[in-house]
């Protein structure tokens, strides 16, 4: 079963428990307006999701591009390695508002690649226990991941903003990586890029395997795991600890920052006093309530080979 729905039916789950008891207790309460009512929004609940339809639609890009943008709500992200420059959408939608119109839209425009996946309408749930006005109940399930596919010889910029929605970068190279998103995670893997900028605000930072020059990530309420070699990196996280593992073969420079934190740090990676390596790195790593741990890869990188 996709992930996404995995999350929604647990939380289906969830809230059919939730007002399973809450209809009991409007009934035993003498408040059968209100027990109606539950029963009513958790059948209309059920309906939404029987409702859904799993799409795939896809199609090949010729013009040359040079930069990738995406700006998502309520849709996961993925750009990986293929054999030509391909955009693929699927996921989960209902049907009727498939058939009327699909929620992205694209643009290319001087060789840059815009994408842009709009909110899927339709509110949460929602409640008015007191009024006399009529309730209303309803919630969206509606789910679109757009897979981007570029060429082995692709080296270009890549900017993406998701709320709600998940980054997942794999096997490819960049001269930029800029990400940032809401409710989501962000996952690179065997990446190689000339700089990276990441951001991420209720959600983990995962990069395994990969190659930044120079990297600047930070999170808020969720944990960082870095496996990379770099010559600068500059992390900062507020509520959530950060795992860090660097190139073997550099020695580095620290400033370590902690707040109700431990810093745990692997001594041979900081430069002793009279020392000249021969590869000089900088880690700056600032963090507040959460652990930090810093040590050295046990196995060598393996990355896409920038020509």
């Amino acid at each position: 079963m996709n992930r996404r729905f995995q999350k929604i039916y647990f939380v289906v789950l969830i809230v059919t428990s939730v007002f399973a008891g809450l209809t009991l207790y409007f009934v035993k309460k003498g408040q059968e307006n209100n027990s109606f009512f539950l029963m009513d929004t958790v059948g209309r609940l059920f309906n939404q999701i029987a409702a859904l339809e799993s799409f795939e639609q896809s199609h090949e890009i010729t013009t040359p591009i040079q930069k990738i943008v995406v700006e998502s709500v309520s849709g996961d992200v993925e750009i990986n390695q293929g054999t030509n420059f391909r955009i693929q959408y699927s996921g989960f939608l209902q049907k009727e508002k498939l058939d009327k119109e699909t929620p992205w839209s694209e643009r290319i425009e001087n060789g840059e690649l815009n994408i842009n996946l709009k909110k899927l309408d339709g509110p949460w749930l929602k409640f008015d226990w007191s009024s006399g006005n009529e309730r209303s109940g309803d919630l969206m399930a509606q789910h679109v991941v757009t897979n981007i596919q570029v060429p082995q010889d692709w080296n270009g910029s890549i900017v993406i903003r998701t709320t709600s929605g998940d980054i997942r970068l794999g096997s490819l190279k960049s001269t930029k990586v800029d990400l940032k998103t809401t409710s989501g995670e962000i996952q690179l893997e065997k990446i190689k890029a000339n700089e990276s900028v990441l951001k991420s605000t209720s959600g983990n930072l995962d990069i395994q395997k990969s190659e930044i020059k120079s990297l600047s990530a930070g999170t808020t309420s969720g944990e960082m795991n870095i496996e990379v070699s770099s010559e600068n990196l500059d992390l900062s996280s507020i509520s959530g600890e950060i795992n860090l593992a660097v190139s073997p073969d550099k020695t580095y420079e620290f400033d370590l920052q902690s707040v109700s934190g431990e810093v745990l740090n692997d001594s041979s990676l900081e430069i002793k006093k009279g020392d000249k390596p021969a590869k000089l790195g900088k880690i700056t790593v600032k963090n507040v309530s959460g652990n930090v741990r810093i040590s050295r890869q046990i196995e060598e990188t393996q990355s896409p080979t920038n020509e």
